[in-house]
């Protein structure tokens, strides 16, 4: 598997205590991120149907990876599955091939919106999960507690200001309703790259990803 994001930041990103307990956790900067400076932020990783202990935030937020058992740890690394968005995950190939459509979608967009061709795309962007705690499975919408809102703006507000994005794309909607004003930053919004609205028009006639290649446009026309 091939390694498409940067490490540059790792110094001051280790020092987050979130991090500190889930490395995992890690936000995939691109190696070329610093050319637009754009951080998108999804929803949510997700864990085994059979994994249990991360049902009640406060064990998950108390706890760290040291916990983690099987499978556990691949479901949440976060640069492994940005970096591997082209392979599969043996552990659970058929819900892999279904979560990476996800990134690929994304991908798509901005290979449409005239970024530089690459073995993977995400090379060009930051990404990370906008709420620290996994859902119970694939498919499933992570049901937040006010204990999440409070623990991932605060890890996202810290990622921002030791990477200094210039655009902010939460490309979940329920990630943005229940983060976007606990931040502290302007940010813009898509619907999930895998909700029927990413192909379906709004009453404004966008669907989600033409709204994401206007804000492409936008972002990747500020540097010029």
């Amino acid at each position: 598997m091939s390694q498409h994001h940067t490490e540059a930041f790792d110094g001051q990103l280790k020092q987050i205590e979130f991090y500190q307990k889930y490395p995992e956790y890690l936000p995939f900067i691109g190696q070329s991120y610093e050319v637009h400076k754009i951080l998108f932020l999804g929803e949510s990783h997700y864990f085994p149907k059979e994994s249990t202990w991360h049902k009640v935030p406060e064990d998950w937020y108390n706890g760290s990876s040291e916990l983690l058992v099987g499978d556990e740890r691949y479901y949440i690394n976060t640069r492994r599955v940005v970096n591997n968005i082209h392979g599969d995950n043996p552990a659970t190939p058929q819900k892999w091939k279904k979560s990476r459509t996800i990134f690929r979608s994304i991908e798509q967009v901005l290979l449409d919106s005239g970024l530089p061709k690459t073995d993977n795309l995400f090379c060009h962007v930051a990404f990370m999960n906008a709420f620290q705690r996994p859902a119970d499975e694939h498919g499933d919408s992570i049901k937040v507690r006010p204990i999440d809102i409070e623990q991932s703006a605060q890890v996202i507000r810290q990622v921002i200001e030791i990477i200094q994005p210039k655009h902010i794309c939460f490309v979940s909607s329920k990630a943005s309703k229940h983060l976007a004003h606990q931040i502290g930053v302007n940010s813009d919004v898509v619907r999930h790259p895998a909700s029927a609205w990413w192909n379906r028009p709004t009453k404004q006639g966008l669907t989600g990803k033409s709204a994401l290649m206007k804000l492409l446009a936008q972002y990747t026309a500020s540097n010029h």
